[in-house]
């Protein structure tokens, strides 16, 4: 109880921090580092677009997830740029090299942005242990550890943390193909078993490559057409993954890195097949690749698959006005032309049957379209809201004072 009472205060306290000092970050948007010359014993260049006076670091990748300091150099006073000249014992790939702003106004070892990001202000006691576990706030900073997260104490072999180069933890990247082709995307296919539950399917994906983006695909015995189900996100390893599906063979687990839209008026599926394949969108076509390859049979390296102007995503096969990208995201086969529900007229309807009748029975959005017809007119003639409200609002009887005929087209896309 009393660790947990810690926490809360510890959180209270940052929320009340001041965070006016952002403003004293500069910007690194702008900064680039070029290098004249690279060997196994010199590294050398110049990083433009500095800033007089302020201190730059220069930091080495040194695996996926981490950067490792290596140098600071001053922005110039007379020039936008700032050289360097570094020593080195092993070649360093220019991919590997970046280069930030390290503000550091209380001169303590620990950059403003840090103190920033964790504490949401500077001047901070880099001596100091927010969460009582014997590392200090600059042992951390060094180490690459969260300021706010407890660990284990540190043992003598720990206590030297200043003679070590700071460390810069990031967010494990997404993996990628090295080359997107028909033949690749096919290649990231899993294999899925499902086993049927009361309230759906429990699905196992085997065999996933680490920290990649996946699209689950379902199909069944009545419509043989692949639709998607949802995304999701392998984990740190090739272990299994699992997941559970509804009914309709559509993922009720959180999807990642987007949701797709919920569906009502898909059928139950017989005899369910799932799989899964890579779900990145490789072309920018708005369709992920595994979904190019096994449903609309486009590439999914080229946004626009036969050179017709128009990118593959709302690419209109059916002639139904529905694009490739609004069947994706709603699971319709882009082959197979959708009607809009067909219209209904209510003669003299009361408001319990026209809210029946405004209800979309279909999972696509097709646009409301409301007309009336008095006793005097010839024909259905289009309703305003402001204009017309009187005729279509209940009488006395409970009634319309009109006809109204309800419909649904495909919306026109806006600009």
């Amino acid at each position: 109880m009393k660790d947990q009472v810690k926490k809360v205060v510890i959180v209270c306290l940052v929320m009340l921090l001041n965070v006016a000092a952002l403003a004293q970050i500069p910007s690194d948007a702008n900064l680039r580092i070029f290098i004249s010359n690279l060997s196994e014993t010199n590294f050398s260049g110049i990083v433009s677009n500095t800033q007089a006076d302020i201190l730059y670091e220069i930091q080495q990748r040194q695996n996926r997830t981490n950067w490792l300091s290596m140098a600071f150099i001053y922005g110039s006073e007379i020039t936008n740029y700032a050289d360097f000249h570094l020593g080195i014992t092993n070649i360093i790939d220019r991919k590997n090299i970046r280069v930030r702003s390290w503000i550091d106004s209380y001169q303590m070892g620990i950059p403003d942005w840090w103190q920033i990001k964790y504490f949401g202000n500077v001047g901070i006691d880099a001596m100091g242990t927010p969460m009582g576990d014997g590392w200090y706030n600059i042992f951390k900073y060094q180490k690459g550890m969260d300021p706010f997260r407890w660990y284990p104490p540190p043992g003598p072999q720990d206590q030297y943390g200043f003679r070590v180069p700071a460390h810069y933890p990031e967010p494990i990247p997404f993996a990628k193909l090295s080359e997107v082709t028909e033949t690749t995307t096919r290649k990231t296919i899993l294999s899925v078993t499902a086993k049927q539950q009361t309230n759906g399917y429990e699905l196992t994906v085997r065999h996933p490559i680490a920290h990649a983006r996946y699209l689950l695909l379902v199909r069944d015995k009545v419509d043989r057409q692949w639709r998607a189900s949802g995304y999701f996100v392998s984990g740190t390893n090739r272990n299994p993954v699992y997941l559970h599906v509804d009914k309709k063979g559509m993922m009720t687990d959180v999807q990642s890195p987007i949701a797709l839209p919920e569906v009502k008026f898909l059928p139950d599926v017989i005899q369910p097949e799932f799989t899964a394949g890579w779900g990145e969108d490789s072309d920018g076509d708005g369709l992920p690749d595994i979904y190019e390859v096994l449903v609309t049979h486009t590439k999914p390296d080229d946004a626009d698959t036969g050179d017709t102007g128009i990118l593959d995503g709302y690419k209109i096969f059916a002639n139904d006005g529905w694009n490739n990208w609004d069947k994706f995201r709603y699971r319709a086969d882009p082959f197979k032309k959708c009607e809009p529900p067909p219209a209904i007229v209510l003669r003299k309807p009361t408001t319990s049957e026209l809210r029946d009748a405004y209800l979309l029975k279909s999972d696509l959005p097709y646009e409301l379209q409301i007309e009336f017809q008095t006793n005097t007119a010839t024909g259905f003639q289009p309703y305003s809201l402001w204009v017309d409200s009187n005729y279509v609002n209940p009488d006395n009887s409970g009634h319309a004072r009109c006809d109204v005929r309800v419909s649904w087209k495909v919306p026109q896309p806006k600009p």
